[in-house]
């Protein structure tokens, strides 16, 4: 979270003094979005260093960039989207909302850790 805030305030100054560089700057701040989920998930799963993970995470959204999509999209819709839309449940978001947040994403990451497997086998 402290590697975003400085993008979201540097982003809402260009974006404001500078309007043509609203869709760069909406793209960058998309691929960041997916890049951040995946080096937390690698570096539990593998032995690497720090550099290495961040390159590898790099590599994987760009390699499987539908399933980090869906795993970005069940963080947005769970966190974001339902507290907001739908107030009564936004204790429900609290209470379990991480956690869920994280199982629906591990079944993607898994689908991603058996496709690199058969890739280093093969």
């Amino acid at each position: 979270m402290g590697m975003i805030l400085p993008y979201v305030g540097v982003t809402a100054y260009v974006i404001r003094s500078f309007p043509v560089f609203t869709l760069p700057m909406a793209i960058i701040g998309s691929v960041l979005a997916l890049y951040f989920i995946v080096p937390y998930a690698l570096q539990s799963q593998f032995k690497n260093s720090v550099k290495e993970t961040m390159k590898n995470a790099l590599l994987i959204v760009f390699r499987f960039l539908p399933y980090v999509m869906m795993m970005f999209l069940v963080g947005l819709v769970l966190l974001v989207i339902l507290p907001v839309f739908y107030r009564q449940t936004f204790y429900f978001v609290t209470l379990f909302g991480f956690s869920v947040t994280a199982q629906l994403q591990l079944i993607f990451f898994k689908k991603i850790v058996t496709q690199l497997e058969q890739l280093k086998e093969g």
